[in-house]
C-alpha cells in the first residue's frame, strides 16, 4: 500500500513500506515578516529532526525538488544529508544542496534522472552555493520540473 503524507506547501512523503521519497522539503516556516524585511534564514534542524522522527522517515531514498523557491527547497540539504538520501532537481537545486553541505564532489551524473523536462521558465537561477544563511527573496529558479511517480496501482504526476 502506498501512503502519502502532506506536510504543507508541496512537501509530500511517499512511503510504500519499503522505500520513501520526498517531494520538496519545506518544514521550516519563516514568517512573512522575515520575508518582507529580507532577513537571512536557515533550516530549523530541531523541527526537521522532530518531524523525521514523528513520521518515521528512516528509509528515505530521494528528495525531488520541483524548483528552488525557499518553500520548496530550504530544508532539502539538511533532510537529505541526515537521511542519506539523494537530491534530484535542477542546477539551482544542486547549488542549494552543495551550499547546504552536500559534498560538491558527489556524483551528480544522475542529477536529472527521473525528472521530466522543465514545465515553465522562471526569471532567475541560483548560481552560488553560499545558501546556508540565505535571504528568502534570493531563493529563485530558472525553471520548474514535474515528476511522474509510477506505482503498481496508480500513477501520480507532481
Amino acid at each position: 500500500m502506498l501512503k502519502i503524507t502532506f506536510f504543507g506547501t508541496t512537501t509530500l512523503l511517499f512511503d510504500d513500506g519499503r522505500d520513501q521519497i520526498l517531494f520538496d522539503a519545506h518544514f521550516t516556516r519563516p514568517s512573512i515578516a522575515q520575508y518582507l524585511i529580507g532577513a537571512k534564514v536557515k533550516t530549523n534542524t530541531g523541527l526537521c529532526d522532530k518531524l523525521i522522527g514523528l513520521h518515521h522517515i528512516d528509509r528515505l531514498r530521494a528528495v525531488f525538488i520541483s524548483h528552488t523557491h525557499h518553500d520548496h527547497v530550504m530544508d532539502a540539504p539538511y533532510v537529505a544529508g541526515r537521511c542519506k538520501a539523494v537530491i534530484y532537481g535542477s542546477s539551482s537545486a544542486k547549488n542549494v544542496a552543495v551550499g547546504g553541505g552536500i559534498p560538491e564532489d558527489k556524483n551528480w551524473d544522475n542529477f536529472f534522472a527521473s525528472l521530466e523536462k522543465p514545465v515553465r521558465k522562471m526569471p532567475a537561477l541560483i548560481e552560488k552555493t553560499d545558501v546556508v544563511f540565505f535571504k528568502l527573496a534570493r531563493y529563485c529558479e530558472a525553471h520548474a520540473v514535474n515528476c511522474l511517480i509510477q506505482y503498481p496501482c496508480t500513477s501520480i504526476e507532481i
